[in-house]
C-alpha cells in the first residue's frame, strides 16, 4: 500500500511538472501568433508604431532633391554629431570648444536638440520611445502593451513611487527604449537616392 501511495504521488508530481511545462509552450505559442498576426497587420498609422502624422507624410512624400547645407556652423555641428560615440552626453562639450575656438555667439551654434531635428529632417529617419522592462526580459508591445508589470520577472511598468506620490495619476515609464520606426530602410535609401521618382525593375540605380 505505501509502495502504491509513494508511485502514485511520484507520478502526479510528474503530471503537475509536465503540466506546467505544456501550459508555458502553449503561453509562448499563443504570444508568438499574436506577434505574426501584428506583424502582418502593421501600419504606420498604428499607435504602437509611434509616429505622428508629420513624419508619416515625410516617410510617403519624401523630398525630391538633395539637402544642401551651406551654413558652415550648421555643417559642423551634423558631422559633431555624426562622429561623436555618446553624443547625448558628449555634444555640449563639443560645441563649446567650437563656439570658443571660432569666436562665434553661442546663438549662432545649433543645440543638441536642434542638430537632432535637423538630422531627421534631412535622412528622414526618426526613432519612437518604446516602453521596455530594464533588464530587457520583454517589450511592452502586443501582447504586453496593456501589462503593467513583466510577466518574466513580475517587475513593474512604471515608477511605483511616482504612481504612489501622485495617487496613481502621473504613470512614469521605469524604463524606455529608441526604436527606429517601421522600414527604417527606406528613408535611408530616401536620403541617399532623393532626385529620383521611381525605380526601374525594382532595384534602385
Amino acid at each position: 500500500m505505501n509502495l502504491f501511495v509513494q508511485h502514485t504521488h511520484g507520478f502526479t508530481d510528474r503530471l503537475r511538472k509536465v503540466n506546467v511545462r505544456v501550459s508555458f509552450l502553449l503561453d509562448n505559442l499563443r504570444h508568438s501568433l499574436v506577434f505574426i498576426a501584428g506583424l502582418q497587420a502593421a501600419s504606420l498609422e498604428d499607435h504602437a508604431s509611434g509616429l505622428d502624422s508629420e513624419t508619416i507624410g515625410r516617410l510617403r512624400n519624401p523630398p525630391q532633391y538633395t539637402a544642401t547645407i551651406d551654413d558652415p556652423h550648421v555643417r559642423a555641428a551634423l558631422e559633431n554629431y555624426m562622429h561623436l560615440k555618446h553624443p547625448d552626453s558628449d555634444f555640449d562639450h563639443t560645441r563649446l570648444s567650437y563656439i570658443k575656438g571660432n569666436n562665434i555667439d553661442p546663438a549662432e551654434f545649433l543645440t543638441l536638440y536642434q542638430t537632432k531635428k535637423i538630422a531627421e529632417d534631412i535622412t528622414g529617419v526618426y526613432s519612437a520611445m518604446h516602453d521596455m522592462r530594464p533588464n530587457s526580459c520583454i517589450g511592452y508591445t502586443v501582447p504586453f502593451s496593456h501589462l503593467e508589470h513583466c510577466p518574466e520577472c513580475g517587475w513593474f511598468r512604471y515608477d511605483q513611487a511616482l504612481l504612489e506620490k501622485t495617487s496613481g495619476r502621473t504613470k512614469n515609464l521605469a524604463c524606455s527604449f529608441p526604436l527606429p520606426p517601421p522600414s527604417t530602410l527606406v528613408p535611408q535609401l530616401q536620403a541617399l537616392y532623393p532626385e529620383f521618382t521611381e525605380c526601374s525593375g525594382g532595384v534602385l540605380p
